[in-house]
């Protein structure tokens, strides 16, 4: 016998629902999804899951316990979850401690029930067709997955699992769950990419080393967006544009998505700079802060008419990021040796020699493109004496 605990019976729309928190791993354990397959389950209700997404919500729910709330908050939305058989199920109405049926939980007569499952009347068939799924997942599914497999293998106990939201439905039909699944997860609107990045750079880091490229990249971009530095107010961080259009009478010429994508490069250009150990992150921003700076200068008409130039768009500046790490790695500098010297040369070079007209680079575009780009700039700079730095 499983207990959920006290559970909080209430309406949800035109609905009953039980709602508590549980393991995640008690959850997985009573549960199955009842995936649609249009062969063999075309009665089926569930997606088919994505098997990365699903490791890496188990990975965020299992890495909650070590990570700070106060800087690394973690929460899931609720596990929902359908009693299509209410055999396997007890309630005990609170306070009073009586046992009650479904029919009386769906009254609303009492706000909190305890919640049993009696585990020896559950189907524990290792593939449940449609048929057969007693308890069915309405969403959570990825969340469910991987735990449910490690549990199979006898790595963790489903009760030392972190505890989670549900929400419990009974005696709810096929056709209702999976107008529900729909209503869920096909008008859910999609986050603006760049608003997502924007939240998530919001915090600050010590230690280049100890995060990924990914996550390094989206900080130095947020960074290079804040008051006072090179991208300050060119930038759709994602929000509303109604504001910036009110002052500057355009739309920003650069989304953080774009700046993210060419910091990408940036890191892993200066890759040799920051595996020295531990790098300050601060000092990788200022080098490219300062390159693009003189960026900003030498291409003045870049910024002013952007979308005559290819500078701020993805092919140039994620060619001219690359660049930056390139020579600054070359340079072997130290935060006691730098000095911005090095991107005034350089820039100076590709001020007279390449022109970055938009219509030059005409048909140039992703990878391929920014490679003839960047072979170019090699070229120019390996003319100029600069070949150690580029290459």
């Amino acid at each position: 016998m499983i207990s959920l605990g006290t559970c909080l019976v209430g309406q949800n729309l035109n609905l009953v629902s039980i709602r508590g928190n549980a393991p995640l791993g008690v959850l997985a354990q009573v549960s199955a999804a009842d995936k649609y397959d249009q062969l063999s389950n075309e009665a089926g209700v569930q997606r088919s899951p994505a098997e990365k997404h699903a490791r890496e919500a188990l990975a965020y729910a299992l890495g909650a316990e070590q990570a700070d709330s106060m800087v690394d908050p973690r929460a899931f939305t609720e596990v929902i979850l359908n009693a299509r058989d209410v055999q396997p199920f007890s309630f005990r109405a609170n306070p009073s401690g009586r046992d009650i049926d479904f029919i009386e939980v769906l009254s609303l007569e009492f706000s909190t029930v305890e919640v049993r499952i009696d585990t020896a009347l559950l189907d524990h068939t290792p593939f449940p067709g449609h048929e057969s799924i007693q308890i069915s997942r309405v969403d959570g599914n990825h969340r469910l997955l991987i735990a449910e497999r490690l549990i199979e293998k006898g790595e963790i106990l489903p009760s030392d699992f972190p505890t989670v939201p549900f929400a419990l439905f009974l005696a709810l039909t096929p056709e209702q769950e999976r107008k529900i699944f729909v209503d869920i997860n096909g008008n859910h609107k999609s986050m603006s990419k760049s608003l997502m990045l924007n939240f998530m750079a919001q915090h600050e880091i010590s230690d280049s080393n100890s995060i990924s490229v990914d996550e390094l990249a989206g900080w130095i971009a947020f960074k290079l967006c804040s008051r006072g530095m090179v991208f300050d107010e060119m930038v759709n961080l994602g929000g509303d544009l109604r504001g910036y259009r009110l002052n500057h009478s355009s739309n920003p010429p650069l989304t953080l998505v774009g700046v993210t994508n060419a910091m990408k490069d940036f890191v892993s250009a200066v890759g040799a700079i920051r595996k020295k150990s531990e790098v300050d992150p601060d000092f990788l921003l200022t080098i490219i802060n300062d390159f693009l700076e003189v960026v900003k200068e030498k291409f003045e008409e870049a910024f002013d008419r952007p979308y005559e130039y290819v500078v701020l768009k993805a092919l140039g500046l994620t060619t001219l990021a690359k660049l930056a790490g390139t020579i600054h790695a070359n340079a072997d500098i130290t935060p006691e040796t730098y000095s911005n010297e090095l991107s005034i040369n350089c820039l100076s070079v590709l001020q007279s020699e390449v022109d970055f007209g938009r219509f030059n680079w005409s048909g140039y575009t992703g990878k391929a493109g920014m490679k003839v780009l960047y072979q170019h700039m090699q070229k120019v700079l390996t003319q100029a004496g600069y070949g150690d730095l580029v290459k």
